[in-house]
């Protein structure tokens, strides 16, 4: 029984409504949350089960509208391509194909300058690790040298184009070497190509380098990613065999 004052008259324990008190000391029962603490409680739960779920299943999504948002009709399909063929090896393909990351894919495009075709491989940029607004990396060939061998060219590709009169600054990392370049752009404006050493780079050193860092910096705005360069020698050589043979200038 209780008095007026919260005294439990039989065993002199002083009862409240949220912990009991006893003369031994604080009784297991001690804390009785309110029950909207526990609600806000689980719905904070809920939130941070569902934010790591999004944060699994975001990279693909965002791969998407990263492709979706180039501007250029062939890359534009070209990529969206590139992300299917893995979504679809993710799900039942090759044991290896689960856990791998975007490959190279070998793209066959028409060049805007000399309406010709051209050669690509190109490779997404990590979505979790890239800014929005670099798609990835391309090593193109739209003709050969006089000795037969590919004249390749290394771009990075962007979603929003740059003026064609730019020259950006452009810095590439891996793991063995930094370089900087001044680069330029080529049509129709999303393409930034760099200057022919980085050439010797594809074909050399970025082909034992796990991944590379890309800035591209232009007006005081600088945009980053990472491309994976797993795979890069084998995907040079089906480029190397599919370059167009017509040597000719640029119509």
């Amino acid at each position: 029984m209780r008095d007026g004052d919260g005294l439990d008259q039989n065993t002199g324990s002083s009862v409240h409504s949220d912990c009991i008190v006893t003369g031994t000391g604080w009784n297991p029962r001690m804390f009785r949350f309110p029950i909207w603490i526990l609600i806000i409680a689980g719905a904070f739960a809920g939130i941070a089960a569902t934010g790591t779920l999004f944060a699994q299943n975001s990279a693909p999504d965002q791969a998407f509208d990263r492709c979706k948002a180039i501007n250029d009709d062939s890359l534009r399909l070209s990529c969206l391509r590139s992300i299917i063929q893995d979504r679809d090896n993710a799900k039942g393909g090759s044991p290896a194909g689960r856990d791998s990351p975007p490959r190279w894919r070998l793209v066959q495009s028409v060049d805007p300058q000399s309406d010709r075709k051209a050669m690509s491989i190109m490779r997404t940029a990590d979505t979790v690790r890239s800014d929005p607004d670099l798609a990835g990396l391309m090593i193109r060939c739209r003709s050969r040298l006089g000795d037969g061998s590919p004249n390749l060219e290394v771009l990075v590709v962007l979603l929003n184009p740059l003026p064609l009169r730019a020259h950006p600054n452009v810095r590439l990392k891996s793991e063995s070497a930094e370089n900087r370049y001044t680069a330029s752009i080529a049509a129709p404006g999303a393409l930034v190509l760099l200057p022919a050493e980085a050439v010797a780079l594809a074909t050399g050193s970025w082909q034992s380098a796990n991944e590379l860092a890309i800035d591209v910096e232009d007006s005081g705005l600088t945009i980053h990613g990472v491309v994976a360069l797993a795979g890069l020698r084998a995907a040079l050589s089906d480029l190397s065999a599919s370059c167009p043979r017509d040597s000719g200038p640029p119509q």
